[in-house]
């Protein structure tokens, strides 16, 4: 439904300059680094800078494969990747009435394809750039061509233009770079499963009667993934550690976890403050009745008070489940006894 698409965007749009701003903390954080991978790190700062600038660079280029994809009713950028898991195929074949009755996932689809887009792009022209960069012998004046309007090319321009195009495959459609790839699912929380998720996934795809009872679960996912890995616990496990305590070298990766744990606590350390004040509302008494008072009387689930202003965060995924999971825990901690309070903070401390 409409509301569905809205969140849609909403979170999506969100996702895409957190992401950035992740990157741009973790470049401050290169405690425990050697000198040639702290000097990496602290390059994110720029790098992250250069992709959110990037953004508006592409927005034409985003409707023009966005429409497509409505069209085609599938990823142009990476071919069968999409926020559900049905597959391309069209039981209802592809006539006029089968193609309206689709609109609503071709409307996800769509969307999804605009943001896939414009943040590969923009993630793409970065690693360009970046690599440009490391070729001390580029010359930025030296020419090497013209446009056809007539502007001259630098040798600079021409390694950045020529390795942006060498992230597409020979069609010039589809994305083939590493990781622009694996940013661009990241953002749009389309990136693809593995372990006990991706054997599910497989499960599933395989034994298609199963999605009457799991529809969708790459992306939920996905959120809960993103989600997780924005609290402390994000530090932890193999994949995530090796980058966390800088043992990877990777200075992209090593950013990328730094930022994105400590802007994730940070949030929700903040949302402890504000949901004790009383600015912050969690999900409502666990009592249906009392709920039902609560809400009678102007309480807003799942929101944030500025004055007599409610503005509810529910659904802007995966920051909004940092911040519902912090104001619910306070909300029933607030109604628990002394004795239960005792319990639940011994087995915290343990």
């Amino acid at each position: 439904n409409i509301k569905t698409q809205a969140i849609n965007i909403l979170s999506t749009g969100l996702n895409q300059y957190v992401k950035p701003l992740d990157s741009f903390i973790g470049s401050k954080l290169t405690w425990g680094l050697d000198s040639k991978t702290a000097k990496g790190v602290k390059k994110q700062a720029e790098e992250a800078m250069q992709t959110l600038a990037g953004l508006k660079s592409y927005y034409g280029d985003a409707l023009l494969f966005a429409k497509k994809a409505f069209a085609e009713e599938d990823s142009i950028l990476f071919a069968g990747s999409t926020k559900f898991d049905l597959g391309t195929t069209k039981a209802w074949g592809t006539g006029t009435k089968a193609r309206l009755m689709r609109i609503p996932l071709r409307a996800l689809t769509a969307a999804d394809e605009f943001f896939k887009q414009i943040n590969y792009r923009s993630k793409l022209m970065t690693i360009a750039v970046r690599e440009a960069n490391a070729h001390k012998g580029l010359s930025k004046t030296k020419v090497v061509g013209k446009l056809p309007n007539g502007k001259k090319v630098t040798e600079y321009e021409a390694f950045v233009a020529d390795r942006f195009k060498a992230g597409f495959d020979d069609t010039g459609l589809q994305g083939v770079d590493k990781e622009a790839k694996r940013y661009a699912k990241e953002v749009t929380f389309t990136k693809e499963l593995d372990g006990v998720l991706g054997k599910l996934q497989e499960a599933v795809q395989e034994a298609p009667i199963l999605k009457l009872i799991v529809p969708f679960i790459k992306t939920p996912a996905n959120l809960a993934i993103q989600a997780l890995e924005r609290t402390p616990l994000g530090a932890i496990g193999t994949k995530n550690w090796k980058h966390f305590a800088g043992h990877s070298g990777d200075a992209v990766r090593i950013a990328e976890t730094r930022g994105r744990v400590a802007l994730g606590s940070t949030i929700l350390f903040t949302t402890a403050l504000l949901a004790n004040s009383g600015m912050i509302t969690g999900g409502g008494h666990p009592d249906k009745s009392i709920r039902r008072n609560q809400r009678n009387a102007g309480y807003v689930p799942y929101s944030i008070k500025i004055g007599n202003f409610q503005m509810q965060y529910g659904r802007l995924d995966p920051i909004g489940m940092l911040i519902g999971t912090i104001a619910d825990f306070n909300e029933i901690y607030a109604d628990l006894n002394d004795r239960d309070r005792e319990k639940i903070e011994n087995n915290l401390m343990n």
